[in-house]
């Protein structure tokens, strides 16, 4: 198999994986939003944070390699 296609996949579940941390984060804050439990909706804030600061880290490597390829 070729390399691109192997990155290519990874990516794929990077972005996934990306996508269902921001998932349980929502989900963490809407039950403290629902509960009144601040410590719950701060840790789901964090959690969506945490997915967005991995998508922008993941970009650069895209963008890093891609330049790499050229």
């Amino acid at each position: 198999m070729p390399a691109g296609i192997s990155v290519e996949h990874d990516r794929k579940e990077e972005l996934v994986g990306e996508k269902i941390d921001e998932a349980k984060g929502r989900a963490k804050e809407a039950a403290g939003d629902l509960t009144d439990d601040d410590h719950l909706k701060r840790e789901g804030k964090l959690d969506q944070a945490g997915a967005r600061v991995k998508e922008k880290v993941n970009e650069g490597v895209d963008k890093a390699k891609e330049r790499l390829n050229d």
